[in-house]
């Protein structure tokens, strides 16, 4: 979203607001945030982070604040943080459990790079940001994604592409173009960020190479802690403890009823 934001003339109107908690907290007004996509108006990229069982009073703000936008918004969970306080005023906003991801980690010590049959792993040129951004949309969103939304990822990934903490991985089968996936590195934390492979190449390895590789220069980079997230019980998940990554914990998100 920062990447983005930063887009001379902000063309998407990404906004970053924090949220003040009714009880003063230094701690609890850094982490609590919304985030917030004038142009593309779904739950999807409408959320709000960080809340907790002592910040229950925020749900009312939050959803005032996408309110008043005409823009309907989703709470990322954290079980850990969470209690009755906080699942009743999400109850009482009209919010309901949409789906469920599982939160992995890893530290990754003696990490090796990628040995998959045919399958190639290697970073995205910079000048191949433009072929890589419809290759990757075609692979992880299929041929029939709205227009603005592409619009919206491609130019996502073409911002992301120029920071030096972000890094873009392109997949190759038996020489064919197949994926791609992405890595973030900061402060000693490796994040690896959606990979997908287009769909008659799947089933190939393309995956457990773009994990191999990312886990690979993560420890080459210093990181010890690797993060990333999924759906629960997906393949992405099974492709993740494959390599290494542990559940830490699996986080609800929440929407309004009847909104998808």
């Amino acid at each position: 979203m920062e990447a983005l934001r930063a887009i001379p003339g902000n063309p998407f109107g990404v906004d970053i607001a924090g949220f003040d908690p009714t009880e003063p907290s230094a701690a609890a007004r850094q982490k609590i945030a919304a985030l917030h996509v004038h142009s593309a108006p779904t739950p999807y990229f409408n959320r709000v982070l960080g809340i907790d069982e002592s910040t229950a009073e925020v749900v009312d703000v939050a959803l005032a604040y996408f309110s008043e936008r005409f823009t309907p918004c989703r709470f990322d969970i954290n079980p850990f943080y969470t209690g009755p306080e906080l699942l009743a005023a999400l109850n009482r906003a009209g919010f309901h459990p949409k789906e469920f991801q599982t939160n992995l980690y890893m530290h990754p010590i003696d990490a090796e790079p990628p040995s998959v049959p045919g399958v190639k792993v290697r970073p995205v040129r910079e000048s191949e940001i433009g072929f890589f951004t419809e290759l990757y949309e075609r692979a992880y969103y299929g041929p029939d994604a709205p227009a603005m939304l592409s619009k919206l990822r491609s130019a996502s990934i073409e911002a992301r592409a120029t920071r030096p903490e972000w890094t873009f991985y392109l997949a190759s089968v038996d020489g064919m173009p197949a994926g791609g996936a992405a890595l973030h590195m900061r402060d000693g934390v490796a994040t690896l960020a959606g990979g997908a492979t287009i769909f008659t190449l799947r089933g190939r390895g393309c995956q457990r190479a773009l994990l191999q590789q990312r886990l690979f220069d993560a420890a080459e980079a210093g990181c010890d802690l690797v993060v990333s997230r999924c759906g629960v019980g997906s393949a992405s998940q099974r492709n993740m403890e494959r390599v290494g990554l542990r559940t830490g914990y699996t986080k609800s998100i929440w929407q309004q009823a009847g909104i998808s």
